[in-house]
């Protein structure tokens, strides 16, 4: 008989996310580049309150480099949004590529979110994703 009981426990679960940030003129530009899911979340609201909380009147996450995103990394997205509005902020999603694209087309968040659809400049010929 096998008894997984006592087998040592697996590791935490880590997700691959960098977010690189960008202030200026009362804006903060967060480039998040990796997974952004259920290991991941956390940390990216943690990043865009920080943002907030700096002073910050707009955040635009860019997530051209968002190579996956599960239901939590939507409700972070969902939840960035209330947070500025709850602070009368704005919260923005800059190029989103075709995958984040479709999933806020099917779940109707392109209706909710405000999507960047321009890519910004210097990114133009940026990989869709």
């Amino acid at each position: 008989m096998n008894d997984d009981r006592h087998a040592d426990p697996q590791p935490a679960i880590q997700s691959e996310l960098t977010i690189t940030t960008t202030t200026g003129s009362g804006e903060t530009r967060l480039v998040a580049v990796g997974y952004l899911d259920f290991a991941s979340a956390e940390a990216f609201h943690a990043a865009v309150l920080q943002a907030f909380d700096a002073g910050a009147r707009a955040v635009t996450a860019d997530v051209a480099g968002i190579a996956f995103s599960d239901s939590s990394g939507l409700a972070a997205l969902i939840r960035a949004h209330k947070t500025a509005a709850r602070l009368g902020r704005r919260f923005g999603i800059a190029d989103p590529g075709d995958r984040l694209t479709r999933i806020f087309a099917m779940t109707a968040l392109d209706q909710v979110l405000h999507i960047i659809r321009t890519p910004p400049t210097g990114r133009a010929g940026a990989a869709d994703g």
